[in-house]
């Protein structure tokens, strides 16, 4: 989150152009590396929240495997 946070900023103080200068956050090619950045951010946290998930679910079932053996 901080990198995109970093390059958001980036983006958005950026100055560039010829005629009209403009922040480069509005450039289409920009936006899109952004959302492509905020979307890996996103599906790793999301991967991240499952792994742990299953390993707290693993956790629990062998408590009841031990708990069933005694």
């Amino acid at each position: 989150d901080a990198a995109i946070d970093v390059a958001r900023h980036y983006a958005e103080t950026r100055i560039q152009g010829g005629h009209t200068p403009s922040p480069i956050a509005e450039h289409p090619d920009v936006q899109r590396q952004l959302l492509d950045m905020a979307a890996d951010v996103e599906s790793l946290r999301a991967l991240l929240f499952t792994v742990a998930n299953l390993g707290e679910i693993g956790a629990r079932s062998d408590d009841a495997d031990e708990a069933a053996q005694a």
